[in-house]
Formats: C-alpha cells, sequence, structure tokens
C-alpha cells in the first residue's frame, strides 16, 4: 500500500512538473503570429477579404514618420498615406476593382509566396525591428478578423516572419493604383 501511494506521487510529480516545464519553456519566446487559415488565395476572390501592404518607415519624429497602407479587395482598391504614428491620414486614394481582376491579382501574390511564413528571429517583435530603415506588413483580413499577419524588414540579420519574394509583392500592390509614383511624389518612408 504505501509503495502505490509512493508511486502515484511520483507519477503526479512528473506530470505536474512536466507541465509547468512546457508552460515555462514557451513564455521565454514571443508569439509567431504566422497563423495562415487559407489553402489558396484565389479562394477568396469572391468573399469579402482583402489583402495589405503596409510600408513603416523608420522609428522616428513624430513629424516625420510615414506609412503607406495599399489595400485590395474585391470592389476596391485603396491607398493611404498616414503622417505620424497616431494614424492622422496625410493623402488617400479609392479606386474601383472587379473579382476577375482580384481573382488575377490573389494569383499573382500567391505565385510569389504572399502566405509563405517563417520562423522570427528570437526576441524580436515587429514593433521597433529595423528601427533605423523601413518594415513591410502582409495582411489577410476578413470584416475585423485578421486571417494572417506577416512582416519583414530592410534591415540586413532582421528577417521577421514573411518569406515570400517581397520585392515583387511590392511592385504588385503598388501596380494597383494607376498614379502610384505621383501618389507617393515627395514623401519619406
Amino acid at each position: 500500500m504505501l509503495r502505490r501511494i509512493i508511486l502515484v506521487t511520483l507519477l503526479f510529480i512528473l506530470i505536474f512538473g512536466g507541465l509547468i516545464w512546457a508552460i515555462n519553456r514557451r513564455g521565454g519566446a514571443p508569439d509567431q503570429d504566422v497563423e495562415v487559415k487559407v489553402t489558396k488565395l484565389v479562394d477568396y476572390a469572391d468573399t469579402s477579404t482583402e489583402v495589405k501592404y503596409i510600408l513603416r518607415g523608420p522609428i522616428n519624429a513624430l513629424e516625420n514618420h510615414r506609412i503607406l497602407e495599399i489595400t485590395v479587395g474585391r470592389n476596391r482598391r485603396s491607398a493611404v498615406i498616414y503622417e505620424g504614428y497616431n494614424g492622422n491620414i496625410l493623402r488617400a486614394e479609392d479606386f474601383i476593382n472587379t473579382q476577375a481582376a482580384y481573382s488575377q491579382f490573389l494569383a499573382a501574390l500567391e505565385n510569389n509566396g504572399y502566405t509563405n511564413t517563417r520562423i522570427a528571429e528570437p526576441n524580436i517583435i515587429a514593433e521597433g525591428a529595423c528601427s533605423g530603415d523601413r518594415r513591410a506588413d502582409f495582411e489577410i483580413t476578413q470584416g475585423s478578423e485578421t486571417l494572417q499577419s506577416l512582416w519583414t524588414t530592410s534591415c540586413s540579420g532582421v528577417s521577421g516572419t514573411f518569406a515570400g519574394n517581397s520585392a515583387n509583392i511590392r511592385r504588385l500592390f503598388e501596380a494597383q493604383l494607376p498614379d502610384y509614383n505621383e501618389f507617393v511624389n515627395d514623401v519619406n518612408f
């Protein structure tokens, strides 16, 4: 009887200790927001889902900071340049879109790895990463729900969670605006 009590106690200590070890081990690493709930982007062509490219300039003075956000959906395309960190709109444009155009755009994003992920470097979070240069975010949203949120930077050694072809994807988003160069003229990111 004493042996059973000792055996059950040891078993309980091992299980409880293993749980505590697993919880503590996970707590030391930053969350990696890389889950993607889609198999193919073109599956979203006939939905209200939107894809976004967000370019954030270096961490600098409130008056000098700029953010470019290009959003493409089934019915519309939009571009906004924000001034500062508080969401003040400096410039904005909206355009109509069609499901056929959106489907082609999603296929091009897919072919360039828009949903490809990797694990970010330990202890690096998106906010403040590459503080002296640019950070790009790649998002898929549906209403208020974020289905994907990945990021990368232009700093060497800080690659983030995005593993696609960022240069091609940036060009694809820029090409969604008929007057992109004029829109971003005189804005420093």
